[in-house]
Parts: C-alpha cells; structure tokens; sequence
C-alpha cells in the first residue's frame, strides 16, 4: 500500500503492486498538480510577528485569569467566604417581653403591647433617580406624608430606617404586605411597645424607653434597666444555593425581663394628683408637688410632679414641629420637680426642725415663756439703723408647743437667732442641724437625677438677720418636697431616718410562674437623729396645730383621722405671690403616712394646700377602711 507523508509518496516493497494502484496513483498526481501553490501545502511556517502576537495574547489571557483568581481567593476570600456563610446561615433576633411594673397592690401600670408599622429601610432606595421619585409620590399617595416630608425624615433620620406609620390596622397590613413586594425598601414590621397607665400622674416614675433600642431612658424605666431589660433571642435558618431552606434552630432562647412591685399606692397617687390639680385650676397655679412617704420603713407610697409629660409619647416617632411645640408648652415638663426642684425656700415648715435643734442643744426649755412681740428689732450691722422683723400677728407670752401650733415668727426669730438673754442657735448649729434631718444633700432616692437641695452659704458677710430668716425658712436656701418629708418622717417615727424606696420587690415571671427575685429591705441611714422625747415635744406642738382653733391647720380637726401638721409660706421674689406648703403625718399615735403638698404661685389671700390636706386625707383613709370592711366580709 502507499503512505503519504509530507505530500511524498513512499512504495512499501514488502508487497506486490496491484494494478488499481498504479492508476490511482497517477490520477492523484494529476489531481495534485491542478492546485495552486498557495494551497498545496498541509502546513507552512507561522510569520514571526504573528507568532509573538499570539503568544502575548495566551500570556495576557492567563494573567487576567489568575490575577482575578488571587483577588477572589486571596484578597476577598474572606469577604465573599463571610458573605457565602451569611448566604447560607441568616440568624434573626427575636425579642422577649420587658418586665412589667406594678403597684403594691399588684395593679399593672406598663403593659408590653404588639403593634405593626411601616418601615422604611433607607439602605434599600433605589440609587436610579427615576426610581426614588416613583418610590416617594407612592409613599406619599398612600400614607399622606408629602415627598418633602418623606426627603426631611430620610435626610434627618440618624439610624437605617424610619418609621412611616404605626400600629397598622388588619387591612392596612394586609395592604402594605402585598405592596412591599414590589416597593424596594418599604415593609412591615412587628414590634413591641411599652404602654404606660396615664392616670394618677406616673410619669415622672415610671419615665420611658428609647423607641429604637428599647433603653431606659427616664423614671424607673432607666434605673431599674438591668432588671426590666429582656435578653434577646437568636434563631438560625440555614439554606442551599438556591435560598431552600435546609435546617431550622434555636441558637439562644429568648428571656423576658424581670418586673417590679413598687411601694407607690396607685389610688393614692390618683387622688393626689386630681386634687392637686383641681386646687390648681381654682388658685391659677400652673406647678404643684407631693410626696407621701410610710415613715415606718422610708416607702414611697407617691410622687406627684405637675406639669408632667405623657410618656405614651415616646413610643412613636416625633418630628422637629411636634418636639418644639411639648419644648414651648407650659403643661409639659420632663422636670420632677418633687425630687430635683431647685427654688424652693421652706416657709414655716422649717420651724419643727429648728425646735427639735434648740432642745438638743439646750438653747430653750421647752415650757419656758418667752415673751413673742410683734417685731424684734436690731440695729443694722452697716448703717447702723434699727432694721426689725415682723410677725404675721401678736402672739405674748408663747412656749415651744405654742409656737409651733401657732408659727410664731418671733419666736423662732428668738431660738434660732438669740435675742435679749437667750443666746440662740446661729447659723452654723442650724445648717447641721438641717443636715442631720437629711438637707443639703441627696436621699438616696431609686429614681435617677435626684436634687441634692441648697443649704446657705454662711461667709464673712453673713448677718443676724440672716439667721432670723434662716429660722422661719426663708432666704438664700433652697429644699426639695422629698427631702422635706423624708425629714418629717423622723419626726413621725421618733428619730429615724429612712432612705426613700420606690421599689418594694423584683419579681421573675415566666412559665406562668412568678419568683421572687429580690425582696428590698428598708435601708436605715441614722437610727437616732436626735432625742425622742424631744421629737416627741415637737409632735405635740404639731398635733396642737390641728387641733387648736387658733392653730394654722385646724382646718384638719374634723377628719376622721386624727393627724400632726406644719403650713408654710414661703416667699417667691413677687409682691404677695407665695409657694404654699404643709407637711403632716396620720394617724398621730401610730403614723403610717407623711404627706409634703407644695403649691407655687399663690396670691397672698388664698389658702390652697389645708383644703387639698383634708381632702386627700378623708379619701385615702376612707378608701382604706372600706377597702378593710370589705376584706372582713
């Protein structure tokens, strides 16, 4: 047979020759010759230039290949294996209840409450121009937010979403899940929110939490956080590569958080509060506290700060407008003003305090006559020209119980300031005094941003007739309604003094089972703060004042209850403005409650607080007794 090779034929001579080979074979060559040169030929030597084109070409073919082989897998391996395993594992938070807070009576005053919202994740706008403008006239249309208030919320909002509307009614969801489908960026989302209770005056107690990160951020809300807070869940789904899910688990069960049992008397604060505010509306006051304290153990049993605020408030999102208008209205205020009020000289409710000093310190014989004119009179330290200090009326000849029963202003003039042949405190022996009884300085109260309170600063230019004012409580010195009381409380209970507690117990509920977490004990800060017989002279000029017709509270008398009191007015810087004050304690032989009312801004002829002192007494305790009748039936 023959072998072409290289366009040459080769004879293999190990066989004969047949005859059809020698004619195929001549027909070939003549078939050979008829092609051109250029085509004759299997194979020809490649141009050199091609031939270094080709190969640059293949060279910078694999240099792409393996550079972008080393960007994936060496650069952004990380990146896209941290990507490729979220792809696959996406774990969700799922949040438990906060704890709830409650009364003392076990009545509920925050609730948690499930609501649907719409939500814009601002990260998710289409970048397309086109496509925003679509996105925000379809937002506008159906939510009736205008596109330059949806473009002011997007610009201002510091976190990746805002909240378009809250609490979604059925058919509102169902309509905003069918659009979300299609709407890039627009959702609804489920979400728990506090509710407060909003009678009785409890915001400046309860306070609020951050509507984002669900903090405390005021009131028992921020400084029992720890407690109420609850601790996320996580839940993993993972998936294949084309997004099936595989397997389904819980990483970490959610925990709810703990709940409070407070002191504080729900009813009690409701009375308070709208008898306050009822006296308020009469008298044309716009500010009032109270605080009722158990002097038995320092539990507060209400805090009544007015104005105040609706914390419910908080749980939506506000605009500038809306934040300026609460910021310019007089009948919201963020201040508790019971607690942390600064301003606030005493009036008369200072005199049992300087008594229990005078007794302690031996400045006075408490049946010991003194002679309570009209004025006392000294000369100035300056100008030397008589410079007097006057009484509210005639009293003469006036003892310890007298003076207090009746506010004897030259009395205390003369005790705490010396006059004639008595010595007096002087102002140093006052300010420790008053420090002793818990002034000057903070109580230690469970609630945030407490007032320590401004005692007066004795220097080099302190005179005599700063001493008297000082006496009757008035002058450059300044208490919270709480530190009163707190003081008023060592009175009723015979020498101790109390830390002031909200909070009565800690309490885990879950599994419809309820634990006690923490039971807070009373915390005693001085066991004796002074004598108790001389406590206990104090308390018989107070019950005097009840119960003597010419006294300041006889007004009190005719309760059912029998009680201790001290009125008070103190100066404002207005021409016959005054802040009403009294402070009292009931029952007189076995105290349970110290009750501290404050009204600002009262013109000179009103008596404002007595009355609002006898109403809330006659109501808390006729509440309590038939509450009592009917527990023994």
């Amino acid at each position: 047979m023959f072998i072409r090779k290289k366009l040459r034929i080769y004879r293999d001579y190990s066989r004969n020759l047949e005859p059809h080979e020698v004619f195929l074979d001549r027909l070939a060559q003549q078939k050979e010759s008829e092609i051109p040169e250029s085509e004759n030929k299997l194979e020809r030597p490649l141009p050199r230039h091609k031939f270094w084109l080709l190969l640059s070409g293949v060279f910078f073919f694999f240099s792409i290949l393996i550079g972008r082989s080393f960007w994936f897998q060496i650069v952004k391996g990380q990146e896209y294996y941290t990507r490729s395993e979220n792809n696959q594992f996406i774990v969700s938070t799922i949040r438990a209840e906060r704890g709830i807070i409650y009364d003392r009576s076990m009545n509920q005053l925050v609730y948690n409450q499930t609501i649907h919202q719409l939500v814009l994740d601002i990260n998710k706008i289409p970048e397309d121009n086109a496509q925003q403008i679509w996105l925000m006239r379809r937002l506008s249309e159906f939510t009736g937010i205008t596109v330059d208030e949806l473009e002011n919320k997007i610009i201002e909002n510091n976190a990746d979403k805002i909240i378009l509307q809250n609490e979604l009614a059925y058919d509102q969801i169902i309509f905003w899940e069918t659009k979300s489908e299609n709407w890039p960026g627009v959702y609804v989302e489920r979400q728990l929110i506090r509710r407060y209770q909003e009678e009785g005056g409890l915001s400046h107690i309860l306070g609020y939490i951050s509507r984002i990160d669900r903090v405390g951020v005021a009131g028992l809300e921020k400084q029992y956080d720890d407690y109420l807070r609850d601790r996320a869940g996580q839940y993993q789904i993972e998936r294949d590569a084309r997004g099936r899910i595989l397997e389904d688990s819980m990483i970490q069960e959610p925990k709810p958080g703990d709940s409070l049992v407070l002191n504080i008397d729900f009813e009690l604060q409701k009375i308070i509060e709208n008898t306050l505010r009822n006296k308020m509306e009469a008298v044309g006051s716009h500010e009032a506290n109270a605080v009722a304290l158990d002097p038995r153990n320092g539990a507060v049993l209400s805090i009544v700060s007015i104005p105040g605020y609706d914390n419910n408030l908080f749980m939506r999102s506000l605009s500038s407008e809306e934040i300026k208008e609460k910021e310019e209205d007089p009948s919201f205020s963020f201040f508790n003003q019971a607690i942390s009020g600064i301003g606030y000289a005493t009036g008369s409710v200072i005199k049992p305090l300087i008594g229990v000093a005078a007794l302690e310190e031996e400045i006075i014989d408490p049946d010991r006559q003194i002679f309570a004119a009209e004025e006392i009179c000294i000369p100035h330290a300056y100008t030397g020209e008589q410079q007097c200090f006057r009484d509210w009326s005639f009293h003469g000849m006036t003892d310890l119980r007298r003076a207090i029963a009746e506010s004897v202003n030259t009395y205390f003039y003369t005790i705490g300031g010396g006059h004639q042949n008595i010595q007096g405190l002087g102002p140093e022996k006052i300010k420790i005094w008053l420090e002793r009884f818990g002034w000057g300085d903070p109580t230690g109260i469970d609630l945030p941003n407490e007032g320590q309170g401004i005692l007066p600063n004795i220097d080099q230019n302190w005179r005599l007739g700063h001493t008297y004012h000082l006496s009757i409580g008035q002058g450059a010195f300044s208490i919270t309604p709480l530190q009163v009381a707190v003081a008023y409380s060592v009175l009723a209970n015979g020498g101790i003094l109390y830390q002031p507690q909200v909070v009565r117990q800690i309490i885990h509920q879950g599994d419809d089972q309820e634990k006690n977490i923490e039971e807070i004990s009373p915390i005693i800060v001085n066991p004796s703060v002074a004598d108790y017989k001389n406590i206990q002279i104090i308390r018989e000029g107070m019950r005097r004042a009840v119960t003597d017709p010419r006294a300041s509270a006889y007004a009190l008398n005719s309760l059912s209850v029998t009680s201790a009191a001290k009125t008070g007015t103190a100066q404002t810087g207005q021409d016959r403005v005054y802040h009403n004050w009294i402070a009292l304690f009931a029952p007189y032989d076995n105290p349970e409650i110290v009750l501290v009312l404050m009204i600002r801004d009262v013109k000179e002829s009103m008596v404002a607080v007595r009355s609002v002192a006898y109403e809330i007494l006659d109501l808390y305790f006729n509440n309590k007794n038939d509450k009592f009748n009917q527990d023994d039936l």
